[in-house]
């Protein structure tokens, strides 16, 4: 395939085919519509090549966010879980069976209110009063925080505690 010779225009650097073709791409395009007797008929047009880059750009980016919303709510749920500990001053091996008990409360998809059962349940019979769903929350945003801006670090659960 022949090289393009690329000249500069009123609207930056264009094809040269372009321009002798009276043909030149308006600001928000990145494919100019060519016809030039020089291009072989077996090269894709650049449209379809952009179109499929868009679909696969498309499906990295939800990956990547799905991807982010899992480690926001593991990460929420862990932090969650030692706040609880922590309001509960557990320690030793009732901490160690605690952590089991809130990390495998499952209920998907109303996982928040049956995580907030389990804490309300565990509080109450400790006698405590404390606001669930405000910490759920604020841990919540606190973890997407971290993801965001790089600052989570790993969170060991079943290392040592603060009582």
């Amino acid at each position: 395939m022949p090289a393009i010779a690329l000249t500069t225009g009123a609207r930056g650097v264009v094809p040269a085919a372009a321009k002798r073709c009276n043909l030149s791409a308006s600001a928000g395009e990145r494919v100019w519509a060519m016809t030039d007797a020089t291009f072989n008929s077996d090269v894709q047009a650049p449209a379809a090549v952009t179109l499929h880059e868009r679909e696969r750009a498309f499906e990295a980016k939800y990956a990547h966010d799905e991807e982010l919303k899992f480690l926001a709510l593991a990460r929420r749920d862990k932090l969650f879980a030692l706040w609880l500990v922590g309001q509960l001053g557990l320690s030793g091996a009732q901490l160690q069976a605690f952590l089991h008990e809130i990390l495998a409360v499952q209920g998907f998809p109303q996982h928040d209110a049956a995580l907030l059962r389990f804490a309300a349940g565990a509080l109450q019979v400790a006698g405590i009063v404390a606001d669930a769903p405000a910490a759920l929350a604020r841990l919540g945003a606190e973890a997407r925080e971290q993801l965001m801006h790089g600052t989570a670090t790993p969170i060991d659960l079943f290392g040592e505690h603060p009582a």
